[in-house]
C-alpha cells in the first residue's frame, strides 16, 4: 500500500496508538518531501477533520522546506487558496496567513480580497483570519522591518470593512483584533464597540484597555466598570487616576480590595485619592475604605509589603482626614489589627493630639492606657495591672510609663513580680533593677535567654556588667550566632582576636539574617584591617552562594546591607573600587544598578582589566538592560585611565590607535557624547537582544509596493525568490 492510501486509512480511522502515531509521523515526513502532493490536496477525504489536520501539517512542512531551499511555492499557494474556500480549521488559517505574509502580492494578490470576502460571507472565519494576520504581523521576528511596514500600510485596505460590520456575536474575535490594531493605527480607532461589549469578554477587553491606555476615553471606561470584574491590569493603571472623582471608579476600586492581586494597588490608589481630594464626598469613603482594607489584610498572608502599604495609607489619610480616622479607630477597635490601632494613636499624637481626648473608652487596656499616656494623664499607671504582657506592645507601653512616671521601690518590685512570668521582659526588668540600684549576678549556666538579658543589663551599666564578659565570650564561642550577640560585642568593645577568629571561621554557616546583623551592628566598629578581612570574606561568600540561593528576599536584604556599609566605610576599605567590580558578578538588576552608581562616582583606583571585563559583561547581559547606560559610563571611566586603551585592546581585541584616539576625544567632549563614542567603539561586542535574534539575511524582505523605487536590499532574502 503506498503512502497516500496508508495515510488516508490511518487518518480516517481516528484510532491512534503508539505504533500508528509513529507510522503516521514517518508517512507525513515522506509525503512532505515528495515532488507533488496534488493527489492528496484534491482528495474528497479532506472533509474529514483528521485528514484535514494532517494534510495541513504536510502543507506546512512542505512550505517550510521550500522556503528554506528558495523553491517555488506556487503549488502550495494554489492549494491553500482553494482549501480556505472549502475547509476551515485553525491550522489552515495559520498556514494561509503565513503564506500571505510571505507571498502577497506576488503569488497571493488575492490575500486581502479573501479576507474581505470572508468577513462578509462568513464573519467568524474572516475575523479569525484577520486576527491571526495581525498577531503574526505584530510579533513575528521572521519579517524584516520594511516588510512589516508595507504590510501594516496594507492593513488599511481591510480595516474599513472590519470597522463597518462589527457584530457582538463575534466580540471574542473583534476585541483582541482591536488590541492588535492599536500597534498599527491607535489614533484612528473607535472603541465604542469595545465599551458596549466589554462585559461579554471582560478579560479580552481589559487586556485591550491596558495595551491602549493612552488612547481610550477614560470617562467611558468608568461608565462600564460596574460590569467589569476586578483585575490587576486595571487597578495598576487606575493608581494614576486618583484625581478623578467618578463614583463608578470609586466603587470599582472598593470592590477590588477583596482581590488579593489588586490589594496593594488599591492601597496606593486610595492613599492618593484621600491626599488629592479634600472634600465631603471623598471624606465619606475614608472609614469604609480603611475598614475594608484592614479587614482584608487580616484574611491575607499579611506580607511586609502589604503592611507597609496600609501604614502609608493610614499615615497620609490621617493628615488630611484626622477626625474620620480617629472615629474609625474608636468604633472598630475590636476588628482592627492592634498594630494598626496603635499606629493610628501614635500618629494622632503627632499630628492631631487634641483628638485623643475623645478616644477614651476602648474597653481595651492597652489602647486606653496608650491614650492616657499620650495625654499625660496622671491615671496612666493604673493600667499597669490591667495589661496583657503576652503582647510586646504592652511591655513597650510599661517601659515608657516607667521612664515617665515616678514609683516607689515597693511599686517597682510589684511590677517586677507582676511581669516575671512573661517572656520578652528582659529590657523591662533591667530598667526596674537599674531604678532600684540592684546589681544582679550572671554567675550561672548561660542560655540564649540569659545572653539577651545580659545585653539589656550591660546597656544600663556597662562598667559593672563588663566584669562578666569572659563568661559571655565562652558562651558566644559555643553558640554563635544568636539574638543581640553582635550588639553585646559592640558594647564591650576591644573585641579579642579569638572572638573575631571564631566569627570569621563560622561566618559561612550564619543564616543570612545574622550576616545582616553583623554588618549593621559590628562591622562599622571594627578597626580598618579587620573591616577589610571581613569585607573580602563576605564578597566571596555572596558570589559563591548566588547561584544556589533559596530565599532570595533574605539574600537580597543582607547583600544590600553589606553594599550600604561598604559605601559608608569606603574610606577604610582597601581596593574599594575593585571590590565593587567583583560584586558585579552577582547579576541581579537592582544590585548591579546600585554598584555601578557607586563605582562611577568613586575614584580611578581600580584594576582596569577587571573593570573592562565586568562592565562589558554587564553591557552584554539582556537582564541588566536598565544598567547598560551606567555600564557605558563605567567604560568611559576605564578608557580614560592611563592603561585604559591597553585594557580595551587586551579584553576586546580592539586596535590600539583607535582606542587612543577615542580616549583623546573623550577628554574634550561632554559626558553624553562620550557615551556615544564608547557605544560605537564596542558595538561589535554588544550582545544581540532576544527580540533581534533573527539575522536580516533570513528575514522576509520589503517588496517596494508603496514607493516608486525598486527594492534593491541585499540584507534580506527577496520574496520573489519564493515565487519563481
Amino acid at each position: 500500500m503506498d503512502n497516500y492510501k496508508r495515510f488516508l486509512k490511518i487518518a480516517q480511522c481516528g484510532i491512534f496508538d503508539e505504533n500508528t502515531i509513529k507510522e503516521m509521523e514517518v508517512i507525513v515526513n515522506e509525503l512532505s518531501n515528495t515532488p507533488s502532493c496534488l493527489e492528496l490536496y484534491n482528495s474528497e477525504m479532506l472533509k474529514d477533520s483528521n485528514v484535514l489536520f494532517y494534510t495541513v501539517g504536510i502543507l506546512r512542512l512542505r512550505i517550510n522546506r521550500k522556503k528554506y531551499n528558495l523553491e517555488s511555492l506556487r503549488e502550495e499557494v494554489e492549494v491553500v487558496n482553494r482549501m480556505i474556500q472549502e475547509n476551515i480549521s485553525y491550522q489552515l488559517i495559520d498556514v494561509f496567513v503565513d503564506l500571505g505574509l510571505y507571498c502577497w502580492p506576488m503569488l497571493m494578490n488575492n490575500f486581502f480580497d479573501v479576507m474581505l470576502i470572508k468577513l462578509k460571507e462568513n464573519p467568524e472565519v474572516g475575523y479569525r483570519i484577520f486576527l491571526t494576520f495581525l498577531e503574526k504581523l505584530n510579533y513575528s521576528e521572521s519579517l524584516s522591518k520594511p516588510r512589516k511596514a508595507e504590510l501594516k500600510t496594507s492593513v488599511r485596505y481591510v480595516v474599513g470593512s472590519f470597522m463597518s460590520q462589527m457584530d457582538e456575536r463575534y466580540a471574542q474575535y473583534i476585541i483582541p483584533t482591536m488590541k492588535e490594531l492599536l500597534k498599527i493605527m491607535p489614533k484612528e480607532l473607535d472603541f465604542t464597540f469595545v465599551y458596549n461589549n466589554a462585559h461579554l469578554f471582560p478579560d479580552k477587553a481589559i487586556s485591550l484597555f491596558d495595551e491602549g491606555w493612552d488612547f481610550i476615553d477614560i470617562n467611558k471606561l468608568f461608565e462600564i466598570l460596574p460590569k467589569i470584574p476586578s483585575s490587576p491590569l486595571l487597578t495598576c493603571n487606575f493608581v494614576e487616576c486618583a484625581k478623578y472623582t467618578s463614583q463608578h471608579l470609586f466603587q470599582y476600586m472598593f470592590s477590588c480590595i477583596k482581590n488579593e492581586e489588586c490589594f496593594f494597588d488599591c492601597c496606593v490608589f486610595w492613599k492618593k485619592v484621600f491626599v488629592l481630594n479634600t472634600n465631603l464626598e471623598v471624606s465619606n469613603y475614608v472609614k469604609p475604605i480603611l475598614s475594608e482594607i484592614i479587614l482584608m489584610y487580616n484574611q491575607l498572608g499579611q506580607t511586609d509589603e502589604e503592611e507597609s502599604a496600609i501604614l502609608a495609607l493610614i499615615s497620609s489619610t490621617l493628615k488630611v482626614y484626622p477626625e474620620q480616622v480617629a472615629s474609625l479607630c474608636k468604633e472598630s477597635s475590636s476588628s482592627i489589627n492592634l498594630r494598626f490601632s496603635l499606629f493610628i494613636l501614635n500618629n494622632l499624637n503627632k499630628y492631631k493630639p487634641e483628638l485623643l481626648k475623645h478616644l477614651k473608652g476602648f474597653n481595651n487596656p492597652l489602647l486606653d492606657g496608650t491614650v492616657c499616656f499620650y495625654l499625660k494623664d496622671l491615671a496612666t499607671p493604673e493600667f499597669i495591672p490591667l495589661l496583657n504582657y503576652n503582647e510586646k506592645e504592652a511591655i513597650k507601653l510599661l517601659i515608657n510609663i516607667l521612664y515617665t512616671y515616678q514609683f516607689t521601690p515597693i511599686q517597682y518590685k510589684e511590677i517586677y513580680k507582676l511581669t516575671e512570668q512573661f517572656t520578652g521582659t528582659e529590657e523591662l526588668h533591667s530598667l526596674i533593677d537599674f531604678k532600684l540600684g540592684n546589681l544582679i549576678s550572671f554567675d550561672c549556666v548561660w542560655t540564649k535567654k540569659i545572653a539577651i538579658k545580659y545585653f539589656y543589663y550591660l546597656k544600663k551599666d556597662r562598667e559593672y556588667y563588663s566584669n562578666y564578659k569572659e563568661m559571655f565570650y565562652r558562651f558566644f564561642i559555643n553558640n554563635i550566632p544568636f539574638d543581640r550577640c553582635f550588639l553585646v560585642l559592640k558594647l564591650l568593645g576591644n573585641i579579642p582576636d579569638e572572638i573575631l577568629n571564631v566569627i570569621y571561621i563560622k561566618f559561612d554557616t550564619f543564616p543570612l539574617m545574622y550576616i545582616g546583623c553583623f554588618n549593621n551592628e559590628l562591622l562599622p566598629y571594627l578597626d580598618s584591617s579587620n573591616i577589610n578581612v571581613f569585607i573580602k570574606k563576605e564578597i566571596d561568600y555572596f558570589i559563591r552562594t548566588w547561584d544556589t540561593v533559596i530565599d532570595f528576599n533574605e539574600y537580597n536584604k543582607s547583600l544590600k546591607i553589606l553594599i550600604n556599609q561598604m559605601n559608608n566605610l569606603s574610606a577604610k576599605i582597601n581596593n574599594f573600587q575593585n571590590n565593587l567590580t567583583v560584586l558585579m558578578q552577582i547579576d541581579h538588576p537592582s544590585v548591579v544598578f546600585r554598584l555601578l552608581n557607586m563605582f562611577n562616582s568613586g575614584s580611578d583606583d581600580f584594576d582596569t582589566l577587571q573593570g573592562v571585563f565586568n562592565l562589558i559583561t554587564i553591557y552584554n547581559s539582556p537582564n541588566l538592560y536598565l544598567s547598560q547606560s551606567l555600564a557605558v559610563n563605567g567604560l568611559v571611566k576605564c578608557l580614560c585611565k592611563d592603561d585604559g586603551p591597553e585594557a580595551f585592546v587586551r579584553i576586546l581585541g580592539l586596535d590600539i590607535n583607535t582606542c587612543l584616539e577615542v580616549k583623546k576625544n573623550l577628554i574634550k567632549i561632554p559626558k553624553k557624547a562620550g557615551s556615544s563614542l564608547i557605544k560605537d567603539l564596542v558595538k561589535n561586542y554588544k550582545a544581540t537582544p532576544y527580540n533581534k535574534m533573527y539575522s536580516n539575511n533570513v528575514k522576509i524582505a520589503k517588496q517596494g509596493l508603496f514607493n516608486k523605487e525598486k527594492n534593491n536590499s541585499v540584507d534580506s532574502v527577496d520574496i520573489s525568490e519564493f515565487t519563481k
